[in-house]
């Protein structure tokens, strides 16, 4: 067996090319197929940022699978992580007003969604004026 500190650095290693390259090709279909601005400011944030959660997820996959005793296990709670806990409770799904009172106080500012979704909202609509309407039923 490796250390932790070898292993945890060759995955690094090994890992940053793709996870730069996929985040690049994500950020570029995303980011300027729906019209945000193009300026340096903004649009470098927003790849930054996209190209930091690339690692973080990859992280948080690898986290999961060290504590699981085997693949089929890590596969069940990979999804049940990160879909029910994170991506539900970051306050996109449910605002912040409507969470319960556990998720509100301290989970909700310990979820890294909630923070990769304020980032990516605010600084490309920052002075972009957005009219919410009424839905018609």
């Amino acid at each position: 067996m490796y250390s932790w500190v070898a292993f945890v650095s060759a995955q690094l290693i090994a890992e940053m090319p793709y996870l730069i390259i996929c985040g690049t090709l994500y950020f570029a279909c995303w980011y300027f197929t729906i019209g945000l601005t193009v300026a340096g400011s903004t649009s470098g944030q927003v790849f930054f940022q996209m190209i930091l959660f690339e690692f973080l997820y990859t992280a948080m996959g690898q986290a999961i699978a060290a504590i699981s005793p085997n693949p089929f296990f890590a596969s069940l709670l990979n999804p049940t992580i990160i879909a029910a806990f994170f991506i539900n409770f970051s306050g996109v799904l449910l605002p912040y007003s409507q969470l319960s009172v556990f998720w509100k106080y301290w989970m909700y500012y310990l979820n890294p969604y909630n923070y990769l979704i304020g980032g990516l909202v605010t600084q490309p609509l920052y002075d972009v004026d957005v009219e919410i309407g009424r839905a018609h039923v």
